[in-house]
């Protein structure tokens, strides 16, 4: 239980329940690639663990997303002295600059359409697909998902055998 502001208690809420929180992992990812991938340098972890701070993320939670990342391979420390500084990995770089590409891309210079369609039938639904998730079927327009959807098979497929 939490102190309320009116003096009362209120139960505490995990965090991975709540759909409108914002991860510290997805914060940690939009600061690097707004900041630490244009630049190209590394970052001292206190840095990004006060930058965070500023959106409401724990000391605890930013350390977790920190060594998450770099766990998964985004990131690699680089010890000096007593502290650490954080850079980018050549597949966190590209992760990064991928997205970015994405976001700021979107809308901008769209292909024809060829009129063909890309279908797929799966039991996970892929997020931002249309279609049936209880029939498991879905589609977007082909020149549009096929990357997305080429690198979702592939990585399905390493999970899974």
């Amino acid at each position: 239980m939490a102190d309320n502001t009116d003096g009362g208690t209120r139960p505490v809420v995990s965090r991975r329940r709540e759909v409108s929180h914002t991860s510290a992992r997805s914060l940690l990812m939009t600061v690097l690639g707004e900041y630490v991938l244009p630049q190209d340098h590394p970052v001292w972890t206190w840095v990004l663990v006060d930058t965070l701070a500023g959106f409401g993320v724990e000391e605890k939670s930013a350390r977790q997303a920190l060594a998450r990342a770099a766990a998964e391979g985004w990131l690699a420390s680089e010890r000096v002295g007593r502290r650490a500084r954080w850079g980018l990995t050549p597949p966190g770089r590209r992760l990064l600059t991928e997205g970015a590409q994405r976001i700021y891309q979107f809308g901008r210079g769209e292909r024809p359409w060829d009129g063909r369609w890309l279908v797929l039938l799966v039991s996970v639904l892929p997020a931002n697909w249309r279609g049936s998730q209880a029939a498991g079927l879905f589609h977007r327009r082909h020149n549009q998902w096929r990357p997305a959807a080429e690198r979702h098979w592939a990585e399905m497929s390493a999970r899974h055998g």
